[in-house]
């Protein structure tokens, strides 16, 4: 029990669990994700990406006045597990886009300061925006995989086929995240977790978002109860998904 207090002291996720099972306490089934004290804690600057073991995409197009974002995750292999199968740290970074008309004001912060900096591109036509930069970053760092919501970017996925890109769906359900955000909590308690420490888009949505678990106790992003725009975030774990998909890179001399 001292464990698992010193667990839910030091990680959101675990707190209503510890309330639920240990205080005999009804509790909300949303919860919060992450703590800025330890986004901050995991946050560096990043490794060179071309020595990666693979990089997975992630792409959450929100609604009409939300963000949309896409999401690049790389693996970098630290050793092996029990079985002898690969364990990888994660390195992740984002790019946003907001709509040139959104109700938003732009000039309230912290918009502001994003557009001035680059961070956020504000754009007449959001999604072929994104798809051009999500497409030259696929091309520079030879992603394949590309994860997405079939019920929001169907035509975004044919495009990207065309590209090459191989687009995966991920529906915005429990079934689809919950080992996904199990792992990245996983990887941030074994400090195999790294996101970009300029990427402050990305800090904000994380520490936005909120999470619900079902009867069944899985877990997945719930942007109605979070405290505001999250879809940084949710394409982060997007890409996180797509990057275990990706295939290791070849090592060694090439033998003719």
């Amino acid at each position: 029990l001292t464990q698992q207090l010193t667990e839910a002291r030091n990680k959101p996720q675990a707190k209503n669990r510890f309330i639920r099972y240990h205080g005999n306490r009804c509790v909300s089934s949303v919860e919060e994700s992450m703590s800025a004290e330890i986004w901050d804690a995991c946050s560096g600057p990043l490794s060179d990406w071309l020595l990666s073991d693979g990089i997975g995409a992630g792409v959450d197009i929100g609604g009409r006045d939300d963000l949309a974002a896409y999401a690049l995750s790389a693996k970098f292999e630290t050793g092996t597990d029990k079985e002898g199968r690969p364990i990888y740290r994660h390195e992740v970074k984002s790019t946003a886009f907001i709509a040139t008309d959104t109700k938003r004001d732009l000039n309230a912060e912290p918009f502001r300061t994003w557009i001035d900096q680059g961070k956020l591109i504000v754009s007449d036509y959001v999604i072929s925006t994104l798809k051009e930069y999500l497409i030259e970053d696929c091309q520079a760092f030879g992603v394949e995989y590309v994860a997405y919501d079939p019920y929001q970017a169907t035509q975004l996925a044919e495009d990207l086929e065309n590209e090459g890109l191989k687009p995966v769906k991920m529906p915005q359900n429990h079934g689809h995240f919950s080992e996904t955000i199990a792992d990245y909590h996983l990887q941030i308690s074994e400090g195999r977790f790294k996101p970009d420490e300029n990427d402050t888009v990305l800090r904000w949505c994380a520490l936005n978002m909120a999470i619900n678990r079902d009867s069944r106790d899985r877990m997945m992003p719930d942007k109605k109860h979070s405290k505001e725009k999250i879809d940084a975030a949710v394409a982060m774990l997007m890409a996180q998904r797509a990057s275990n998909l990706a295939l290791p890179r070849c090592q060694g001399p090439l033998v003719f």
